[in-house]
């Protein structure tokens, strides 16, 4: 009989229970191993079930914090999208805010340009009152207009291509537009405007028809004259051929006799030609014009001549030219004479040509890279050319400037600084606008540049201010010191901490532009100090447009001879234009007067020739 425990455990398996009854059992071992087993069946499915409970509830809580994450973020969604919409009204308000700004930047930017523009009419309607107060009386009222636009041109800034227009440039050409307004109001009509057209037309040849009245139509009166004008030009040459009769006197003597059958015709045989040359000085004035004030080569000059009904050699031209190039060197050194006059400040600078030398190593002829100097002097309206053997090496320098006690402008090239270094009478002054071009260069690698150029843009405000108001030397100066050595000293602060911190690099343009400059301050800033002297070396720059244009157009010198030649007739073309001469007509008389004997070289020069040609 089984236990009541066994009876009470079976009765949760009754198909245990029943088998056990059924196979009547009496092995309790058995029975307690089987009973054994099946509770620990028991405790593992209680223990599974108490698993999954754990589980169960794990997953609850699981759930639960997925939730609460879940609606965190619903509340950080909800939050971020007001903000965003509180954002977009910001910047739609910011939009509008812009917008306005610009709007008043515009507004402004007209303001301050009609202001700008009535300024400089202001400005130079204080200068021409000053010049009819302070003036010469024998000055008419319409040559401030002529000298203000004449000296607007010649500072007028040639360094093209390298950076965009200086504020000087806009002012300049108001202050022309502005000119021209004042001292020539414009009428309704030309016909309104006195003596119109003597004034924009003119010719120094006037031929005058005159009406035969006999044969004025029946029925008419006289009721006045009128002049018709109409202009043509008769650009031709002329080949004049004089029948000389050959006489013998009586001792034998051969000897040639001209008389002109029309007593009108002054021309001579002989007369304005050098001996043994066909070519009068006017004619050969033109030529050498031609190629040295227009650049044109020796070939396009012989074209011209073929259009002027005239068949010359270009070899023949050109011994012509080294001929007639003998006398007019006799004028150089009168011309380094006046140009080194004491205390005169003369601006320097160099240009290259090409030129065929003979190269004894190589024992032929060659073309070489060499240097024409140019030297101006605006005070005695002289400028002058220097060719020696292509160099410019100190000993030039040394050389021409000898004895010289004044003042000269350059720009940082090395040989000038021996004025500095061992020449205590020359004082040396430097070319800002080469400092500026140095920054120009370096503006689209560093935009540190652009501060450095609109200072230096405001120191060219202060020199233009200078000449529209026709300042003198000592209020030139004193505007200088009260306006332009603040401008330097912001420059200096800004380019010397630079300078002191990176020296070693070679390849970076704005140090480069930094060194140029705080090498040069010395020179570049001393021109605050003296009135008379300027801000930069464009004088002499310009000067060396003729060659470049020759450069272009001829390509080279087949000589040094023709070197030095083309040296003097630069000299002389452009001192011309410094005096208001016409070279033409200057070399022309110069050279008639060279072969006639005249030997004072110094009254022969353009600045003492009262005549105008």
């Amino acid at each position: 009989m089984l236990s009541n425990t066994l009876h009470y455990f079976l009765q949760g398996y009754p198909y245990v229970s029943e088998f056990l009854y059924i196979c009547d059992m009496e092995d309790k071992e058995t029975i307690n191993i089987l009973i054994a087993q099946l509770l620990s069946k028991d405790d593992e499915i209680l223990r599974l079930r108490n698993l999954l409970d754990d589980l169960q509830r794990e997953q609850q809580s699981g759930n639960m914090q997925i939730l609460s994450k879940l609606d965190r973020a619903l509340e950080e969604l909800k939050s971020m999208r007001h903000d965003n919409k509180a954002l977009s009204n910001r910047l739609s308000r910011t939009l509008e805010a812009k917008s306005a700004a610009e709007e008043k930047i515009q507004e402004l930017s007209s303001a301050l340009e009609a202001l700008e523009n009535t300024r400089a009419d202001e400005l130079y309607e204080i200068a021409r009152q000053k010049r009819q107060l302070y003036g010469r009386k024998s000055e008419k009222k319409s040559s401030l207009s002529a000298t203000k636009q004449k000296d607007l041109k010649e500072d007028k800034d040639d360094f093209d291509g390298s950076a965009p227009s200086a504020p000087v440039e806009d002012l300049e050409q108001k202050a022309a537009e502005s000119a021209s307004s004042e001292a020539a109001p414009r009428p309704e009509s030309p016909s309104c405007r006195k003596d119109y057209g003597k004034q924009s037309t003119g010719a120094e040849n006037v031929v005058v028809h005159y009406c035969d009245e006999s044969d004025i139509p029946s029925g008419a009166r006289k009721i006045g004259i009128r002049e018709w004008i109409q202009y043509s030009i008769q650009h031709q040459v002329v080949k004049h051929v004089f029948k000389l009769v050959r006489l013998v006197d009586t001792q034998g003597n051969i000897s040639n006799y001209y008389q002109p059958t029309d007593k009108n015709d002054t021309r001579r045989p002989f007369e304005n030609v050098l001996e043994g040359y066909p070519v009068d000085f006017e004619l050969m004035a033109r030529i050498l014009v031609d190629k040295y004030q227009y650049g044109l080569s020796l070939e396009r000059v012989v074209d011209r001549l073929k259009d002027a009904g005239a068949r010359f050699n270009t070899s023949t031209v050109l011994a012509w030219i080294k001929r007639h190039m003998k006398e007019l060197c006799k004028l150089e050194e009168p011309f380094r004479q006046l140009l080194l006059t004491p205390g005169s400040m003369l601006f320097s600078d160099e240009t290259t040509e090409q030129v065929r030398v003979y190269n004894q190593q190589k024992g032929k002829y060659e073309y070489r890279k060499q240097y024409i100097w140019g030297i101006k002097n605006p005070d005695r309206k002289i400028a002058y050319y220097l060719y020696d053997n292509g160099s410019r090496s100190m000993k030039v320098a040394q050389k021409f400037f000898a004895g010289f006690r004044g003042s000269v402008t350059t720009d940082g090239y090395n040989v000038y600084k021996m004025f500095e270094r061992e020449d205590s009478s020359i004082t040396r002054y430097g070319c800002m606008a080469h400092v500026r071009r140095k920054f120009v260069d370096a503006l689209q690698t560093d935009h540190r540049s652009a501060d450095i150029i609109n200072l230096i843009s405001n120191l060219y405000w202060v020199e233009a201010d200078c000449r529209i108001n026709l300042l003198s030397e000592d209020e030139r100066r004193m505007e200088r010191q009260k306006r332009a050595i603040p401008i330097l000293a912001e420059i200096w602060q800004m380019i010397k901490p630079v300078f002191d911190q990176t020296r070693g690099d070679t390849a970076n343009l704005f140090l480069k532009a930094v060194r140029y400059a705080v090498n040069e301050w010395e020179a570049v800033s001393r021109y605050v100090q003296n009135g008379k002297a300027e801000i930069d070396n464009n004088t002499a720059e310009r000067m060396m447009k003729p060659i470049c244009m020759g450069r272009k157009n001829y390509l080279f010198c087949g000589s040094e001879l023709g070197a030095k030649n083309a040296s003097m007739l630069y000299s002389i073309i452009e001192t011309c234009k410094m005096n208001g001469l016409r070279p033409v007509k200057y070399i022309a008389e110069i050279l008639t007067k060279l072969t006639a004997g005249e030997t004072n070289y110094m009254s022969l020069l353009p600045i003492n020739n009262n005549k105008e040609y």
